[in-house]
Formats: C-alpha cells, structure tokens, sequence
C-alpha cells in the first residue's frame, strides 16, 4: 500500500428514508496501517458507514475522499437475485477470472473441491463468507471493509482470516461482535454511537477498560447532579416560604397607617422584584440540571434487561447419553456420544461447521424426525421443560405480533409483565409491540427472542450460536441473565469470551465423529484456543 493513499470521509451524513438521522459531521481518515475495528450498538449505522465509504451509498451531505482501491465484504452473504446462481456465474458478476478465484478458494482459505456448478445456495455461511473474501481481495485492494465476517465462522476459518488480515499488507475497517477476535487483529477501536466516530487507541480489551472508566464516571457525575437537584428543590421551597413571608409583610404594612403611600410602595416593589429574581434564578438552574440528569440517566440505564426463570421441577439429572450414535436418517454423522447434563452444568460443544453440533442438539430436543440417537444407554428426565433457540430464531413466529410472540411463550403472563419483558429488550412503543415480528431485523429478531425466552419458565436452555446478529452491549445483557440462570446450558458458540462470561464449566469438541471432552475451560482463553485450534487440525 502506497504510503500516500489514503481514505478520508469529510463532513459526511446520512438520514435514513424514514427521517431518523443516522450520524451526522462525520470527519476522519482511514491511512495506511490502520486495523480498524468498528464496534456500536445495532442500528447505530455501522453498515451504512461501511457502504458509503466504499462508494454503494451516497451520503446525505458530506463526501469522501478516496486515493485507494478499495474492497467491500457485506454480512448479508447473497441477495435474492443471486440465490440460484451457480458458483461460477455468482463468482463471474464480480470478475471473469472465476477459476483463478477457485485455486485462490482453496490456497488461502481452505475450501477445497468447491464444484463451479454447485448452486451458491447450498454453501454453508462459512464458505459464502470466505468466497466473498476471495472475491474482494482479488482485486488487490488497499483497504478492505469487512461487515461481520466471522458470523458463521468456525474456528479453523476463523484461524485462516486471522492469519491473512495480520499479514495483509493494506489497512482495513472490521465490524465484528466477537470481541476475543477483534482483540487478536485490531489494534485500535472505534466507536459509532449516538451519530458521531470516537477513536480509542489500543485494542478492544483497552476500549472496553476506558468505556468502564467513562461510565463510572458519568455514574459519579449522575449522583452529583442528583445531589445538586434536590439542594435547588430546597432551595426553592424555601423561597416560596420567603415569598409568602413577603407577601405577609406587604399586606401588614399596606395596613400600617403611621407609613407613607410612597414608602409602602418602595418596600412593596423591592419585595416582589428580589422575590421574582430569585425565583426565575432557582426555577431555571433547576430545569438545567433536571435535563442534564435525564441525559445521564437514560446514558446510564438505557439497556437490555434479561431476568430468566426456572421451572419448579428439581430434576439433577436431565440428559444422560452413554455410547449412542448420532444418525441422520440412516446416515451415522457421529460414531460415539457420551454426555451427562445435571442441573446448574453450563456445557459447550465446540466443533467445525457441519460436524455434528447442531445435529446433535436437534436429537436432544427432539427438533426433527431425521435425528435421532441410537444404541447405547439415553435417558431424559420426567416433566423436564427446556427452551430451543436454533440460529435462525425460529422460535419467533413472523406473521404475529411481538406481544403475541410473548404470549406463545406463556400464556398465563400479565399483560404488565409481558410489557415489561418487552421493554427489557428495548421494545417500549405500542406501534413497536403490536407489529409484526417479520418486520424485524436480524439482531431485533435475537432481541425478542430472548425476551421470549426470559417468560419461560425451563429448567435447560439449548443455545445454537446466540451471539451472532447481536451487539456487544446486548451479548452483555445476555450474559448477565445467563449468569444468574439457575437451570442447565448447552451452548453452541466460537465466541470464546461469551463463553468464558457465562461460565461455562465443561466443554465437549466433535472430532474424528466422536465427541470427546475438553482439558480446558474458556476461562483459560490462550490454553482454549490453542485446544480448539489443535482439535480441528486433526
């Protein structure tokens, strides 16, 4: 990369087709060597962002600068016009050379024997995610745009987009919500949040440790200006006794016969005006600093709630599987399952995509007639209650309303609580609440699903990659209702801080069709890493 190119975004704003001003005033340069990650909550603008400095969308105002090639990954993988295209004619939008991106498929990301004729339909997300990369770079960019390129990513892809962004020569942007990964490839962070780019140096363990530091902070200052109101409260009711006082004052001199007309009224005026002053004076530093705590609040508080239940049934052991194999139709996909899942465990399956772990969760769930565990010893505990959340959500019903999704959830809830288990997701307004849940986006589609999930009363949570589609300040949410949870999880994730945050005690990995238990815990991230990475070599 030329040290003279660069990318400079310049006054740069957008407002969205509904009128909800996205950001505005934009000012920054992307120069070479940065490795960049963009983190903000959904909706913030971080894909739009993405668009508009890659030339897909024009601002609203502003305009970029652009010396350097440029090249762009979208999260969304393929658009309805390309679902029933062939690898090959997919590939041949975007350049004649799709053979040479083939061998580039298979050299630097691994996808080996991909058929040309293949429909891209049935690519997993993994392979359309490293196709698009392959695409993207062979254009020899300078700067590349990635929009959540390890959604879908098992480790050993993850491993291979690790190793080729740290020795990719150019600069690069990154949205992820993987924070475990942003820490190994940026080295700074910045953040898109209320409309305008703040710039963290270091890497996200150092942006996490500042924003700490900001919000304790903002914490303090919140119970200053508190301090503050209520001292002007006082304040003010004091003068409206002083007032009164006054008024008191004026009747008994008005009523003083041994005073002058033009005495009473001297006193009379300078009573009200000192009275007035004061009370304008208090009446407007009081409304300055109740704005200032509502600003502070709703930047303190203005969060995703999760609170979650477990049923009253106090079963120890829920799931027993002793030497079954795991059979899709008549297919075997694993050879030997053995898991014991009690009460109060918080397990993991780890493994590569397509290896088994969804697969095995459906035969556990029952989610399917084609899975199934044969053989061996397999027992399940009586009246045991247990809650599915797969990757795409299902568990919502598109064609009703949020509220109603609630409802399905638990019909015997209050109408105040299904409210309230809305509002703890950050679904508040009644047209919100009443519309249909197909009118949702990726991560607000996550959001009500665990809302969903928080009226259940279960004793075992099946969780198939939670994280994705989801920003960090909800992850954070979710951890803390997991935390708390008292029941059983089986989670699904690449996400090794998610992992550790929940604290999860024991970990199983697929390899060789077996499944076989972990030496270590996510805890010990570096340790768990390297298990992970070496399993999947082999």
């Amino acid at each position: 990369m030329s040290k003279h190119s660069f990318t400079q975004v310049k006054d740069v704003s957008y407002r969205l087709p509904t009128g909800r001003q996205l950001f505005s005033g934009l000012n920054f340069a992307i120069i070479p060597g940065d490795k960049i990650a963009l983190v903000g909550n959904n909706g913030s603008g971080k894909t739009t962002l993405l668009k508009i400095i890659a030339g897909l969308l024009q601002p609203t105002s502003g305009s970029v600068v652009k010396t350097s090639q440029i090249a762009y990954l979208s999260q969304l993988g393929l658009d309805e016009s390309e679902g029933g295209l062939a690898v090959r004619d997919y590939v041949s939008k975007y350049t004649e050379d799709w053979w040479d991106i083939l061998v580039d498929l298979e050299k630097k990301f691994g996808v080996k024997n991909l058929d040309p004729a293949k429909n891209v339909e049935l690519l997993s997300g993994g392979e359309i995610v490293k196709l698009n990369l392959a695409i993207a770079i062979s254009h020899n960019p300078e700067i590349l745009l990635l929009d959540e390129p390890t959604n879908h990513l098992d480790i050993r892809s993850k491993e291979t987009l690790k190793e080729y962004l740290l020795n990719f020569t150019g600069s690069f942007l990154i949205t992820s919500h993987d924070s475990f990964f942003i820490d190994q490839v940026c080295s700074q962070v910045w953040e898109l949040n209320d409309g305008q780019v703040t710039a963290f140096g270091g890497d996200y363990s150092f942006y996490q440790q500042q924003k700490r530091i900001a919000l304790e902070a903002r914490e303090k200052h919140f119970l200053v200006v508190k301090k503050e109101v209520k001292r002007v409260e006082a304040s003010k009711k004091r003068e409206e006794i002083r007032a009164a006082r006054s008024l008191r004052i004026g009747r008994e001199l008005k009523a003083d016969r041994s005073m002058s007309n033009i005495e009473k009224g001297f006193f009379k005026n300078k009573s009200g005006q000192t009275a007035a002053s004061r009370d304008k004076n208090i009446r407007q530093r009081q409304q300055e600093l109740m704005a200032k705590s509502e600003l502070l609040k709703t930047s303190i508080t203005k969060k995703a709630n999760l609170r979650l239940e477990t049923s009253n049934a106090q079963n120890r052991r829920l799931f027993t599987v002793n030497g079954a194999k795991l059979r899709i139709g008549t297919v075997t996909q694993l050879e030997s399952v053995s898991v014991d899942i009690r009460r109060g465990d918080r397990v993991a399956l780890i493994g590569l995509n397509s290896s088994g772990k969804t697969s095995l969760i459906r035969a556990l769930t029952g989610d399917g007639d084609c899975y199934s565990l044969t053989g061996g010893e397999i027992r399940r505990a009586e009246d045991l209650v247990f809650t599915y959340l797969n990757q795409m959500y299902e568990i919502v019903s598109p064609e009703i309303t949020l509220l109603e999704n609630i409802y399905a959830c638990n019909a015997q809830i209050s109408y105040e609580s299904a409210r309230e288990s809305l509002a703890g997701f950050l679904f508040f307004n009644d047209s919100i609440v009443n519309q249909a849940a197909s009118n949702l986006s990726g991560g607000e589609k996550a959001r009500l699903a665990f809302a969903m999930i928080s009226v259940s009363l279960t004793d075992l949570i099946f969780l198939d990659e939670p994280t994705n589609n989801l920003d960090i300040e909800t992850v954070d949410t979710i951890v803390r209702g997991l935390s708390s949870y008292g029941g059983a999880l089986v989670v699904v994730s690449h996400n090794i801080d998610f992992l550790a945050a929940i604290g999860i005690t024991r970990s199983y990995i697929i390899k060789n069709r077996e499944l076989k238990i972990m030496m270590h815990t996510p805890k010990e991230k570096s340790d768990f890493y390297a298990e992970m990475v070496e399993a999947e070599k082999e």
